[in-house]
């Protein structure tokens, strides 16, 4: 199975497939998960946002069932904070 995008959504779907025994390629278009979130520019193309600015989702809506947020993370956390968040869970989850 292939997946587009390394965002909330197809870090859930690809670990949603795997859980069921499929192998998945996840393909994203920066250097690592995060999505809009991930404001990486070494490929020359800015995040959709900035790095220290609030997301204006809660992070309850942001929440893996399977990975928790640190704990005292803000409702509404920093980009860069949800970017992490993301990118740990990836690195836990979606390794072979």
């Amino acid at each position: 199975m292939a997946g587009i995008g390394g965002g909330l959504a197809g870090l859930a779907v690809a670990n949603y497939l795997l859980a069921k025994g499929l192998k998945v390629t996840l393909f994203e278009s920066k250097n690592a998960a995060g999505g809009v979130q991930n404001t990486d520019q070494t490929d020359h193309r800015p995040g959709l946002v900035c790095n220290y600015r609030e997301t204006n989702v809660p992070q309850s809506l942001m929440t893996f069932s399977d990975f928790q947020w640190p704990e005292g993370t803000s409702l509404f956390s920093k980009n860069i904070t949800v970017k992490q968040y993301m990118q740990q869970y990836a690195n836990q989850h979606m390794r072979e």
